[in-house]
């Protein structure tokens, strides 16, 4: 994603144009001297309706996504790495589809200059609620929202190259939130295949949870993905069972003074956790509790605390029968008997298959 916010769809055009040939990502440091040695060839751009991308699934498979602006228009990418902040891709909303043979004749090229075809997509951006905990450990789908186009320090729209995109991404509008009119004016352009002209949706979420694969490459551990992504340590991480997070209420004054918490508790069945009480391991720890008192307490007066492999299905252990054992009746021995008392084959009984 640039830093920097362009005038207007040539200079970023050019910016995006130069750094592919240059094999740069500084786009702070393009003069405009450099920008101005940037040609394409009849200033002339061709679209396209429909990107395929090819794709590995996590257990090795090929599988191929059809993105176009109107339908299925949300894709992903992968994060730079001076840009990460914990979320391992980008989203970003497909607009148009181009082509266009451009050549850079400026300082500093030693390759050929001879025009060369480049493929790009014209994308709006999504941007990562930070303020949202989110993820495997918080057990809440990542959440999105556009960027503002008034904002002077954002890039709200910018061009990728077709070849970085992972594969379609599943972007749920939140509706609960509402829509907006903030986010930038009215568009036809950048709402192609949307009902609303004027507005945006507040947030949107992540569907982590679209198919295997897509499950896989947020989880992290995918053969296929070979490590992209997300890190074995990463999924390791992911896969313990912790406290869920709680969003800040600010509406409750409270338990919460200036948008700060002062105590959070949890919920866990009926007994309430405090944060303090969470061990490392992610188990939670219960303290303050009355032990349960035990109604055999009264009759075993010594505790064996020996290994006894006879452990019964129940967990607990089978107790020793003392030798002068009275004979108990058929009925209460179980099993089954005949009429005189003797006790049958089960297998041998006609009509009878036991599990």
């Amino acid at each position: 994603m640039p830093s920097r916010r362009p005038d207007n769809f040539i200079p970023l055009l050019r910016s995006h144009i130069l750094a592919r040939l240059m094999d740069r990502r500084d786009y702070e440091d393009f003069t405009a001297e450099e920008l101005d040695r940037v040609h394409i060839e009849g200033d002339r751009m061709f679209r396209h309706k429909t990107l395929r991308v090819n794709y590995t699934t996590y257990d090795m498979r090929r599988e191929q996504d059809a993105i176009n602006p109107r339908k299925h228009a949300d894709f992903m990418v992968l994060a730079q790495e001076d840009d990460y902040a914990g979320m391992p891709y980008w989203y970003c909303r497909l607009l148009d589809i181009f082509h266009a043979y451009v050549r850079y004749d400026g300082p500093g090229y030693s390759a050929s200059r001879k025009w060369q075809r480049l493929d790009f997509l014209w994308v709006r951006w999504y941007d990562h609620d930070m303020d949202y905990p989110s993820g495997f450990l918080e057990r809440r789908l990542p959440r999105l929202r556009f960027l503002d186009a008034s904002d002077p320090d954002s890039v709200p729209f910018g061009f990728v190259d077709p070849c970085e995109v992972i594969r379609a991404a599943h972007i749920i509008p939140a509706f609960a939130h509402g829509t907006t009119e903030e986010l930038l004016g009215p568009s036809k352009l950048a709402r192609r295949g949307t009902a609303m002209m004027d507005s945006d949706y507040e947030y949107y979420h992540v569907g982590i949870f679209a198919d295997r694969d897509m499950y896989m490459r947020h989880l992290g551990g995918g053969v296929g993905h070979r490590g992209i992504g997300i890190s074995v340590a990463q999924s390791r991480e992911h896969a313990r069972r912790r406290v869920r997070a709680v969003t800040p209420d600010l509406s409750s004054e409270s338990e919460y003074d200036n948008g700060e918490v002062s105590s959070i508790h949890h919920t866990h069945g009926s007994r309430d956790l405090d944060l303090d009480d969470v061990v490392d391991d992610g188990r939670a720890e219960l303290q303050d509790e009355e032990p349960l008192e035990d109604e055999s307490a009264e009759h075993d007066s010594v505790v064996d605390d020996d290994w006894h492999p006879d452990i019964g299905l129940g967990g607990g252990l089978v107790a020793e029968e003392p030798e002068d054992v009275p004979e108990r009746d058929a009925e209460d021995a179980g099993g089954y008997y005949d009429d005189d008392g003797e006790l049958m084959d089960p297998y041998a009984m006609e009509g009878f298959a036991p599990l």
